[in-house]
């Protein structure tokens, strides 16, 4: 008997102190996974935090790189206010990021003409912005063949679209542009003028009220059959051009396009102060975040500036 009970005995403490080795072992085993896991953890932490470094300073780099190229794309710009032969050219450029895809010029094509232009490239951005280069590079170019006694469409605006349409498509950049151009003559008083797709139509005020320019028409780079038309206009002594990219039917509260279409022929007169005016109507804020970039161009006699 007592044997058996000391037998009994041994085994039970053998099979503790098994037991207890067991999950002692099952206790190493376990604390080293643990530790392999935190290094693993810590490891990977820090991988994280070089690739976030890494990440902010690439976020970095590439704002730094667009606000030089916002800066050099506002130098491309004209003045913000500009007279020739009488008449007053004025405009707003507001990116909806750094970088603007709608673009506004005007010149001087000889003594007495004056040549000007809104622009909206497809998109918005880095890349519309570089096709806003290239625009003007292409319309310098055919100022620059004039000037010289060249061919040149630089007083055609039919012709000078029809050739932007074949330059974009020939290029294959992947973009196109809706663009109104056009040419008013100081000494006659004549506009003449070409759309390209561009969109809302640009309103003309005159004493008698204000009207829509419709010309409907696609936009340069869309399609190689487009063809464009010249339209004439005589200016009175009192007239007011707005032209505004479609980044205006957008501007913050939403309404619908025929509306914020109506706001502003409601509130276009033929001797309406400046651009200033303009943008009390449209509630503009420079830094208030909008959905698409915006562009502002209005030509009159005498707009105050």
């Amino acid at each position: 008997d007592y044997k058996e009970k000391t037998d009994l005995t041994a085994q039970k403490l053998s099979t503790a102190i098994v037991a207890a080795l067991r999950g002692y072992q099952a206790l190493e085993d376990l604390a080293a996974l643990n530790r392999e896991l935190e290094n693993k953890v810590a490891e990977r932490t820090e991988a994280l935090q070089r690739s976030n470094t890494q990440l902010q300073e690439s976020l970095s780099a590439l704002e730094q790189g667009e606000r030089a190229g916002r800066r050099v794309q506002f130098k491309l710009l004209p003045k913000p206010h500009w007279r020739f032969g009488g008449i007053d050219f004025a405009h707003r450029l507001l990116p909806s990021e750094f970088m603007s895809g709608d673009f506004i010029d005007y010149f001087a094509i000889d003594e007495h003409r004056a040549a000007f232009y809104i622009a909206d490239v497809s998109g918005h951005g880095v890349a519309s912005a570089f096709i806003t280069v290239y625009l003007k590079r292409f319309i310098a170019a055919s100022l620059e063949a004039h000037r010289l006694g060249l061919p040149s469409a630089i007083g055609h605006p039919a012709n000078l679209l029809t050739q932007l349409n074949q330059e974009l498509l020939r290029e294959r950049v992947g973009k196109h542009i809706a663009i109104y151009y056009g040419v008013i003559d100081c000494r006659t008083s004549v506009m003449c003028a070409a759309n390209a797709g561009a969109h809302p139509y640009p309103w003309f005020a005159t004493l008698p009220g204000c009207r829509l320019l419709e010309a409907r028409s696609t936009p340069a780079g869309l399609l190689p059959d487009s063809q464009y038309e010249n339209h004439e206009l005589t200016l009175p002594q009192q007239f007011r051009l707005l032209m505004c990219s479609d980044g205006v039917l957008e501007i913050p509260p939403a309404v619908p396009a025929d509306v914020r279409c109506d706001q502003i022929r409601l509130a276009l007169r033929a001797d309406t102060a400046g651009i200033e005016a303009i943008e009390k109507v449209l509630d503009l804020q420079p830094d208030q975040p909008r959905p698409d970039d915006l562009a502002i161009l209005l030509i009159g006699r005498d707009l105050g500036q």
